[in-house]
């Protein structure tokens, strides 16, 4: 369903910064990472993993945050990792 909205908690992986929001349940998970790294001023030199806290799970960046089976309440968690070149 086209315009679905759905209300998610998102964290850190170090708990410093969490934010209950909500967004369109047709959102990539890459396009949330962005937003989250715009508003909380995050560094580019780290690229973040997102992890379902419900289900044990890693959600897809390419995918929907429906296609990742994501409900309402959910916590997901930025989780940090090095970007090697």
């Amino acid at each position: 369903m086209t315009g679905q909205m759905i209300s998610i908690e998102v964290q850190h992986a170090d708990r410093t910064r969490r934010a209950r929001i909500t967004i369109p349940y047709d959102m990539k998970v890459s396009q949330m990472v962005k937003v989250c790294r715009k508003r909380w001023a995050l560094p580019f030199s780290v690229d973040f993993q997102v992890a379902n806290s419900r289900s044990g799970t890693l959600l897809l960046a390419q995918d929907t945050l429906r296609d990742n089976r994501v409900q309402n309440g959910d916590i997901l968690v930025l989780q940090p990792f090095a970007v090697h070149g």
